[in-house]
């Protein structure tokens, strides 16, 4: 049985009134999130939230046979949307994804980064000659322009 915060969903699966609300759900995530994370359950249910990231750069180095440093450099904005459709920028303090693909389409490295500032370094190993790097790259996130989060990968 699944349970979320103290409550089992067999607590409250064909109960009477007063019916179980989208809220107290939302209060059970929140009691089962980690602190760390507890700004997700903001950014998806409680208000309109936007990002706009993008790959700047991706450069690798190769260090003998098939390891290789890639850098890449991204910038990441948050948005918020009032119920007017007005959008505000919001300080970024988000867990994303950075991938390094090969040219095949496989992932090499797909991991999640704190990303607070809107521009970041990110410097991984992988094995495996990369092609393609970015970020948010299985476009989880809601972007304006999420065909830029992925660019080719360069040799330096």
């Amino acid at each position: 049985m699944a349970v979320f915060g103290t409550t089992e969903i067999k607590d409250v699966g064909f109960q009477e009134p007063p019916y179980t609300v989208s809220r107290e759900l939302i209060e059970q995530f929140r009691q089962a999130t980690p602190s760390e994370l507890k700004g997700i359950i903001e950014d998806l249910f409680e208000t309109i939230t936007l990002f706009d990231n993008h790959a700047v750069a991706a450069t690798y180095k190769q260090h003998g046979g098939e390891h290789f440093e890639v850098t890449v450099s991204v910038a990441s904005h948050k948005f918020r949307v009032d119920e007017l459709g007005v959008e505000k920028e919001v300080p970024i303090d988000d867990p994303i994804d950075i991938g390094i693909l090969d040219k095949d389409g496989h992932y090499l490295y797909l991991k999640k980064h704190g990303i607070d500032t809107s521009e970041s370094e990110i410097v991984v190993q992988v094995d495996g000659r990369p092609a393609k790097a970015g970020i948010d790259p299985l476009n989880i996130l809601v972007d304006r322009k999420p065909k830029d989060n992925v660019i080719p990968v360069k040799a330096e």
